[in-house]
């Protein structure tokens, strides 16, 4: 949340302060100005993004060629080695030959230089963190199962010492030893769990997400626009009431540089009025959906889609693909990508194509349109057409 308040600050509230301090004090050359400085600061955000992914990867080159020129490695530096030259994920399929465990994937740190291992079990994710003396693992269930009574307890880190740890063969024991305890323990827990059919955990994350960008873009939009509208309305009522501060009489306004002024002026209030109804949107939206979980308030809908609407804004150099509106049978439904990043929107004319005047039957929460049943298919095209090489 500070980090996004950081970045709204320096990218939209910085061009506009000068902007209206180029109004106050009729300096023209500050119009520009405030939109150079806009496509400047984006710039700088993005040379940085990309300086330190490059010093990470020089990073980890260097302490690989450092490890590899060392000799007589310890376990946790034959493990770094393995993990860097890419081996690591083969080496434990090899060595672990343990059934029903899948994708196993591993990812060195940055800070520290630690081992993260990962696979999948049953639809659950098992992560492993190593580092030189301990040994951390979590089970992060499947999404349905969050809020489940128990489930916080099996997602608990748990942590093991590595210190009698001498060989990779001491370590691949260990590792396998407890891969096969993970088994057992998401075994029983499936086998228990009680999960709500109307609003499982999936459901709950994802009206959840929804609440949670609603509530961080209205906030800051609502306080942004209340202070761009409260220094527009002082400035307005002076440019229409005192000549002075206007500097023309009213007879003159067609003159180029009194248009432009004024103009100006018209296009903040404009603006700041339109933020204002945007960010109070977003907030009003958030009891919606309270209330709709409150009361369990769902309805049912079928037919044709008759309109398309996918939203989005640009994020750090991607688009961010937030909702995709959908009008039923007169009635506008809302289908939550949960912020989807990809680098082009190419896909958004296709996908429209292809589900337009299609019959589609959906659960919808009744007043804030939320769909929580029978979207999948659609996330699924959305997926398909962002990862379509163009």
């Amino acid at each position: 949340m500070k980090k996004e308040i950081f970045t709204y600050i320096s990218v939209y509230i910085i061009p506009i302060i000068i902007f209206i301090v180029g109004l106050i004090f009729k300096i023209y050359w500050l119009f520009i100005a405030s939109i150079l400085s806009f496509f400047v600061i984006c710039g700088l955000y993005l040379l940085l993004s990309d300086f330190k992914e490059k010093k990470y990867n020089s990073d980890l080159n260097k302490y690989k060629e450092e490890l590899k020129a060392k000799q007589n490695l310890d376990f946790f530096e034959e493990l770094q080695l393995l993990c860097l030259q890419r081996k690591l994920s083969q080496y434990l399929k090899e060595r672990l030959k343990i059934k029903n465990i899948s994708n196993i994937e591993t990812k060195i740190q940055y800070m520290g230089y630690g081992v993260d291992i990962y696979y999948r079990y049953r639809n659950s994710e098992i992560y492993f963190r190593i580092q030189r003396s301990t040994l951390e693992f979590s089970i992060d269930t499947p999404e349905k199962y969050d809020y489940v009574k128990g489930n916080d307890a099996i997602e608990k880190v748990k942590k093991f010492s590595l210190e009698s740890i001498k060989s990779m063969d001491d370590f691949v024991s260990v590792l396998s030893d407890k891969i096969i305890e993970i088994k057992e323990i998401i075994v029983n827990f499936y086998d228990t769990a009680k999960v709500d059919d109307l609003f499982d955990g999936k459901t709950i994350n994802m009206l959840e997400s929804f609440k949670s960008f609603n509530q961080s873009e209205g906030i800051l939009v609502s306080i942004f626009s209340l202070l761009i509208c409260f220094i527009m309305s002082i400035l307005t009522y002076q440019f229409i009431f005192n000549e002075q501060f206007r500097t023309f009489p009213i007879d003159e306004i067609l003159k180029f540089k009194n248009m432009l002024l004024t103009l100006g002026l018209v296009a903040m209030d404009v603006f700041g009025l339109f933020a204002l109804i945007y960010g109070l949107k977003h907030i009003i939206v958030n009891n919606k959906i309270k209330l709709d979980y409150i009361n369990r308030d769902v309805l049912d809908i079928e037919g044709k889609i008759t309109k398309i609407y996918v939203k989005y804004d640009s994020h750090r150099g991607h688009y961010r693909f937030k909702s995709i509106i959908l009008k039923i049978e007169g009635i506008k439904v809302i289908i939550s990508l949960r912020s989807i990043f990809v680098q082009n929107k190419h896909w958004i004319k296709e996908f429209k194509n292809e589900i337009i005047n299609t019959n589609m039957k959906v659960k919808y929460l009744k007043r804030s349109r939320l769909v929580i049943e029978g979207q999948n298919k659609y996330l699924g095209l959305v997926k398909k057409y962002c990862n379509k090489k163009i």
